[in-house]
C-alpha cells in the first residue's frame, strides 16, 4: 500500500515449500457468480493499537486513500481484508478503523467474510485460496493487493489470468500511481469477463 501503510509484519519471507493448489469451482459457480469483484486488501497500520487519539488523519497516505475510493467508485467492490494485524481486531473494531482513517467506504462494502483466516506458518496466498474455496462464486472475480514482503506465494499464484489480478507493492513506497493502474486494468479485466460469462 502507499507509504505510511507499510510497516514490517513479521511475516518472515516467502517460503518455497508449498505449491499453491488451483481453485475448483463447484458445479454452477460460473451461473451464480458475483458480478462484484472481491478485493483483498492488506492495509499495513503504523500505530500502536492500544492508543488510537489523535491519530486517525496521519494513518493512511492521503493520495493511497485516493486511489483506492477511485477504484471503489468506478467498480463498486466487495472487500476482504488480508492484513495480517486483523488478528487483533473483531469485525466491530475493523469497521471503526476503517471509519475513523478515512476508509468508510471499505467498511460499507465488507464481504459479510470480512476477512481471510489467518495461521501463522500459513502464506498469504493459502489464506486468500482457503477463502476463495469457501466463497466460489468469487473464484473468477477477485484481486488481491498487497506488498512483496506480506504478499508470501503471491506472485507464484498457478493460473496466468489470475497473477495478473494479483498487485504486490513495494514496501515502503506501496499504493502509487503504477499500482493504482495495475489495479484498473485488473478490475476491468474482471469485469469484462464476468459480463460475457452471464450474457452467453
Amino acid at each position: 500500500m502507499a507509504k505510511g501503510w507499510q510497516k514490517a509484519t513479521g511475516e518472515g519471507p516467502e517460503r518455497g515449500a508449498d505449491a499453491i493448489a488451483p481453485i475448483a469451482p463447484t458445479a454452477g459457480a460460473v451461473m451464480s457468480a458475483s458480478t462484484r469483484s472481491v478485493l483483498f486488501l492488506n492495509l499495513n497500520l503504523n500505530l500502536d493499537l492500544d492508543d488510537f487519539t489523535e491519530i486517525w488523519a496521519q494513518v493512511f497516505d492521503d493520495k493511497a486513500k485516493g486511489h483506492l475510493k477511485a477504484l471503489d467508485d468506478e467498480f463498486n467492490p466487495l472487500y476482504c481484508m488480508s492484513s495480517s494485524w486483523t488478528r487483533q481486531m473483531n469485525g466491530g473494531a475493523m469497521v471503526a478503523t476503517l471509519r475513523q482513517t478515512g476508509l468508510g467506504f471499505v467498511a460499507d462494502n465488507l464481504h459479510e467474510t470480512w476477512e481471510t483466516v489467518k495461521a501463522y506458518s500459513e502464506v498469504r496466498a493459502h489464506e486468500i485460496r482457503n477463502w476463495l474455496n469457501k466463497h466460489p462464486d468469487f473464484a473468477a472475480n477477485w484481486i488481491a493487493l498487497d506488498d512483496m514482503a506480506s504478499g508470501t506465494g503471491l506472485a507464484r499464484w498457478p493460473h496466468a489470468k489470475d497473477r495478473s489480478c494479483i498487485v504486490l507493492c513495494e514496501v515502503n513506497v506501496g499504493l502509487t500511481d503504477t499500482e493504482y493502474l495495475a489495479l484498473r486494468a485488473a478490475f476491468q479485466y474482471r469485469r469484462d469477463t464476468t459480463l460475457r460469462g452471464t450474457s452467453s
